[in-house]
C-alpha cells in the first residue's frame, strides 16, 4: 500500500486587495486571502494594512468563525503608514471563512490534506525530477506553483508520473488530480541558508544598499523595510539579489528577506549627520576652554557622574571651565543631528622649595636640608608620583622618585644654579621645572701662616738658647772704648 503525504505547509497568495474603510478612506491590504491545511495545530498570520491618504483612518476587525482570533480589532493608521496585524487561525478541521475589515473581507480557508496522492520525494528540489503516485490509474492532472503561477500537466501510467521542475519554481504548491489535492513544498534549488549583506551602521541620509544569497548564491527575493517609527514598505530585488533604498529616520531599522522556502530577519542602526563639533584636546584645570559647534545647538559636557549642558550662542561657540582633572565627553546636537568628542583635563604643578621653617626659600644653601614638594597652581599641595631629575649648572647630578608628592634632599655640590625638574607618571599631570640659585658664602680668614710663623720663632730661640747653655756656641769678646781727643780741625 502506499505511503500518503500529508501536507502540513500554508501559503499567503500574492495579490493585493484595497478596501474601503467606514471613513470611507482607501485602504490596501496584503494578502488579501490565505490557504492552509487542517493538519491539527493552530498558526499565527500576519496581513499588513497600508493607509496612503493624508488623514488617519479607523479600522475595526470582525469574524463569524470562532477558529480565527484576533489580538486586536479595534485600531487606528494614521497618515501614510501601515500596520501588521496578527491572526491566530486553529486549523483542527476543514473550513471556509471571512475576516472582515471595516465592510471589506478577507477568505481564509483551510483544506483537508487527507489524499491518496503521494509526492517523491517528499520536498522536491527545483530544477530537479519529482515523481507523483495515484492509485493505479492512468489519469490526467496537474501541479499549480503559487508563487509563479506556473503549472505542470502529466499524464499518469499505471499511477505513476514523472515531473521535471524549472530552476524558479520553488516554494508552496498544490498536485490536482480527480478533485484530490495534496500540498506540498519545492525546495529551492541552492542549498544553505538565506544571508543577507547590508551596511550595519549609516547616517540620516545615507543609501542602504544590500544584497540577498541562498546557498552562496545571489537570489531574487522580496524584502520588507521598517523604519524606526514602524512603518514599512517592501522592495523586490533584482536577479542579482540587490536593492537600494534611502533612510531618514534614526534609530533601529528592520529588513526582512523572504524568498519563496524561507525568510531571513536583520537590523542596522541609522545614526545623525555629524553635527560640526570643534573641541580641544587638552585643558588645565581652573583654566577656560572654548568649544565651537553650531548657533544654537545643545551641548553637553560630562565626567563620571557629572554633567554640564549649555546652549550654543550666536557664534556657535560655549565657554567651559574644567573644575577637575580627568577625561570629558562632550555632545552636541540639534533636532537632526548630532556628534561626539572627548578632551582631557590636567593639572599643572609647580615646584616648591622650603627649608627647615617650612619656609618657601629662593636660594640654596650648600649642606642644608631642603624639602622638595609638588603643588597645583595655586601652591595647594599634591600627592604626586613621579620623577625629580636634579641639575648643578646644568649637568645632571640626581633623580628622586616620588610616591607622596615631596622629599627631603640635601644639596652638596658647589654651583651657581640649581634645577629641578619634575616629570610626573599620572596622564592628568602636567610637567614642571624651576631653577634656583645657590646662596654665596664668602670663605672664612686663614690665621694659620701667622700661628705657623710665631711658633717657627720661638722654636729657634729655643734652640739657640740650648746650644748656648751647652756652649756649643763660642763666646763674643767683650768690647771696650776708649776715649780720645779729636783734632782740631774736625772740631
Amino acid at each position: 500500500m502506499r505511503e500518503k503525504t500529508r501536507a502540513k505547509n500554508s501559503y499567503f497568495t500574492t495579490n493585493t486587495l484595497t478596501i474601503v474603510s467606514t471613513s470611507a478612506s482607501a485602504l490596501t491590504i496584503t494578502p488579501d486571502s490565505y490557504v492552509t491545511y487542517a493538519d491539527g495545530t493552530y498558526e499565527t498570520v500576519e496581513f499588513t494594512i497600508f493607509n496612503p491618504l493624508n488623514h488617519s483612518v479607523n479600522v475595526t476587525l470582525s469574524t463569524p468563525s470562532s477558529k480565527i482570533l484576533f489580538h486586536e480589532n479595534n485600531f487606528n493608521i494614521s497618515a501614510n503608514s501601515s500596520k501588521t496585524i496578527s491572526v491566530l487561525i486553529i486549523k483542527d478541521t476543514p473550513f471556509t471563512s471571512k475576516i472582515w475589515v471595516n465592510n471589506q473581507s478577507i477568505n481564509i480557508i483551510v483544506l483537508n490534506i487527507q489524499s491518496d496522492i503521494t509526492i517523491a520525494p517528499a520536498s522536491p528540489q527545483a530544477g530537479k525530477n519529482m515523481i507523483v503516485l495515484y492509485e493505479d490509474s492512468n489519469s490526467t492532472g496537474y501541479i499549480l506553483c503559487q508563487e509563479t503561477n506556473n503549472v505542470y500537466l502529466f499524464q499518469l501510467h499505471e499511477g505513476l508520473a514523472l515531473i521535471s521542475l524549472q530552476e524558479e519554481d520553488y516554494g508552496n504548491a498544490t498536485v490536482y488530480i480527480k478533485g484530490h489535492t495534496t500540498h506540498f513544498v519545492i525546495q529551492s534549488k541552492y542549498k544553505g541558508n538565506i544571508y543577507m549583506d547590508y551596511i550595519p551602521t549609516l547616517q540620516s541620509g545615507a543609501t542602504q544598499n544590500l544584497q540577498v544569497f541562498y546557498g552562496g548564491e545571489p537570489i531574487h527575493a522580496i524584502v520588507t523595510i521598517k523604519t524606526p517609527s514602524g512603518k514599512t514598505y517592501s522592495k523586490s530585488t533584482d536577479m542579482d539579489g540587490k536593492t537600494s533604498f534611502q533612510v531618514g529616520e534614526t534609530g533601529e531599522w528592520i529588513l526582512t528577506a523572504n524568498v519563496y522556502d524561507g525568510s531571513i530577519t536583520a537590523s542596522f542602526n541609522v545614526t545623525p549627520k555629524p553635527l560640526q563639533l570643534t573641541v580641544p584636546e587638552t585643558g588645565v584645570i581652573n583654566q577656560q576652554i572654548t568649544i565651537q559647534t553650531q548657533q544654537g545647538a545643545t551641548v553637553i559636557i560630562q565626567k563620571d557622574e557629572m554633567t554640564w549642558q549649555y546652549t550654543a550662542d550666536s557664534e556657535g561657540k560655549i565657554s567651559f571651565i574644567p573644575p577637575f582633572p580627568g577625561k570629558y565627553s562632550v555632545i552636541a546636537r540639534t533636532d537632526t543631528q548630532q556628534n561626539k568628542a572627548t578632551f582631557s583635563v590636567k593639572t599643572k604643578t609647580n615646584i616648591l622649595l622650603k627649608n627647615e621653617n617650612n619656609e618657601i626659600i629662593t636660594k640654596i644653601q650648600i649642606n642644608k636640608p631642603v624639602l622638595i614638594q609638588i603643588t597645583d597652581d595655586t601652591n595647594k599641595p599634591l600627592t604626586a608620583t613621579g620623577d625629580i631629575e636634579i641639575q648643578a649648572d646644568g649637568f645632571p647630578i640626581k633623580t628622586f622618585t616620588l610616591t607622596g608628592g615631596s622629599i627631603l634632599w640635601t644639596p652638596q655640590q658647589q654651583a651657581t644654579m640649581y634645577t629641578l625638574k619634575y616629570n610626573p607618571s599620572d596622564t592628568f599631570t602636567l610637567y614642571s621645572e624651576t631653577s634656583i640659585p645657590v646662596a654665596y658664602t664668602p670663605p672664612a680668614e686663614d690665621y694659620t701662616w701667622i700661628y705657623i710663623a710665631i711658633l717657627s720663632i720661638i722654636a729657634v730661640i729655643i734652640i739657640v738658647y740650648i746650644l748656648i747653655k751647652k756652649q756649643k756656641l763660642p763666646s763674643l769678646p767683650k768690647i771696650s772704648f776708649k776715649k780720645q781727643k779729636l783734632p782740631d780741625d774736625l772740631l
